[in-house]
């Protein structure tokens, strides 16, 4: 039987491709040390590793004992390279050489020391034979902790971590700013999903993590380092539980809150995935993707939705502009003193009868135009009616594609629409910006007016 490759073969990269180059020394090497190789004999990984190690950790300057292990974990990381194109590459625009030069070695590297940087130095300064259950596991943990090859993976839209672990690593504080800054949900959106990961947080991690800390007391008797095992998925007894902390303001059955947490850990993937790309996420700016082009049927039903596009664009604006307005009346009426009427009233006061806010201030008893503003809270009205209709849009059109895309492929799509569609709508908030800033003469023929005074009229005759 012929000494297995990988152990004397070291890949690395040359002249902007990968080269795999035999050692013919540690060929003859790894036979000397590990003699039942020569003849024939199928020896466990787990023992040429730790005769290789021994002899890398001992003081008899064995140079070659390195090179056959830097062999192996070339070998390691090159598979994990490969494995990551085919499972993700084609989906996420990047190829297997794309991936190499973030974690193999270069030619000019010094055989036996190389960079100190590099990665295969990493690996072999913080392995232990004694500790670790085997080189390859070490080498994968090592790697996904990468720095550059995380960066690039996030800027391809690839997280490699759970829903679960993810969704531990944001406070509340944090949610909130994201989906009220990058998402621009409205208040009572961000209050429900932020009581959610609270429950998550509650229920779920202090239970997981209450057993790991049991788990890692027991380990560090055992003179083992802590367990880096993934976060699992909630069980039913868990979600139960999360469902009767939400009860009084959210009412989820276990699967949907099961849904729900993933739905949030979407949402963070995608913000994480564009901030990554740097891409702008101004309220109401333009936000650029790298996302596969739509398929051709899906390519049709964009097509057809948009020669109808006039049409159900009023009819999506106009069920926003309803659905913002009813949130933020729900809001007022929870408040200790309701401020429900006094929100209609201005918002019919300004928009329909073009009252300037400091008169609105004296009909309502109010103090001063500033609160007026406070009341109507425009900024937070135009995000919401802008995030709103262009979802409802989003849905419009996925309702037209004749083979109904997966949630997944939903996803993609909803990004790549998203910014072309914004602009549309953002173009209306402008035209009632503007409007709001004329201090003579003012009037209200926005679109966004427009729809305020015919749900009002509709809803409040």
């Amino acid at each position: 039987m012929s000494t297995p490759s990988k152990y004397c073969i070291l890949h690395q990269l040359g002249l902007g491709n990968c080269q795999g180059e035999e050692i013919i020394e540690a060929k003859e090497f790894l036979t000397q040390q590990v003699p039942g190789l020569a003849t024939g004999e199928k020896v466990p990984e787990k023992e040429i590793i730790s005769q290789l190690w021994r002899l890398y950790q001992s003081d008899s300057d064995e140079p070659l004992a390195e090179v056959c292990l830097r062999c192996i974990i070339s070998h390691y990381l090159k598979d994990y390279c490969y494995t990551l194109a085919q499972q993700y590459g084609g989906k996420h625009n990047f190829k297997v050489h794309d991936l190499l030069p973030l974690v193999l070695d270069s030619t000019d590297s010094s055989l036996n020391h190389g960079n100190n940087n590099s990665l295969t130095v990493r690996i072999l300064q913080t392995f232990d034979v004694d500790k670790r259950s085997s080189l390859s596991a070490w080498i994968k943990i090592v790697v996904r902790g990468n720095k550059e090859l995380k960066i690039f993976l996030l800027e391809h839209g690839i997280e490699q971590i759970t829903n679960w672990s993810l969704l531990k690593q944001y406070s509340l504080r944090q949610l909130q700013r994201i989906l009220s800054e990058f998402y621009h949900y409205s208040p009572t959106e961000i209050q429900q999903l932020t009581q959610l990961l609270s429950s998550y947080h509650t229920v779920y991690l202090s239970q997981i993590q209450a057993a790991r800390r049991q788990i890692n007391q027991e380990r560090k008797q055992q003179g083992l380092g802590k367990t880096k095992s993934p976060y699992p998925a909630p069980n039913s007894q868990q979600l139960q539980q999360m469902a009767e902390e939400l009860v009084n303001t959210w009412k989820l059955s276990p699967d949907e809150v099961l849904q729900e947490l993933q739905n949030l850990a979407q949402l963070i993937r995608e913000y994480k995935s564009r901030r990554a790309r740097g891409v702008v996420t101004q309220p109401l700016g333009r936000q650029e993707t790298i996302l596969p082009a739509p398929s051709e049927e899906e390519d049709n039903g964009i097509n057809q939705f948009l020669s109808a596009f006039s049409q159900q664009y009023d009819s999506c604006f106009l069920r926003a502009v309803q659905e913002v307005i009813e949130d933020r009346v729900r809001f007022y009426r929870r408040k200790k003193k309701p401020k429900d009427q006094q929100f209609l009233q201005a918002l019919h006061l300004y928009h329909c009868q073009v009252v300037p806010q400091g008169k609105i201030a004296l009909q309502l008893g109010l103090q001063n135009q500033s609160q007026v503003s406070r009341l109507m809270e425009h900024r937070e009205l135009h995000a919401d009616v802008v995030r709103k209709t262009v979802n409802y849009l989003i849905l419009e059109i996925f309702k037209i594609i004749p083979e109904s895309p997966s949630l997944e492929r939903q996803n993609e799509l909803r990004i790549k629409l998203t910014p072309i569609l914004n602009e549309k709508v953002a173009a209306e908030m402008q035209q009632a910006q503007k409007e709001d800033r004329a201090s003579k003469n003012r009037i209200m023929e926005n679109k966004l007016s427009q729809a305020i005074c015919k749900y009002l009229d509709d809803a409040y005759k």
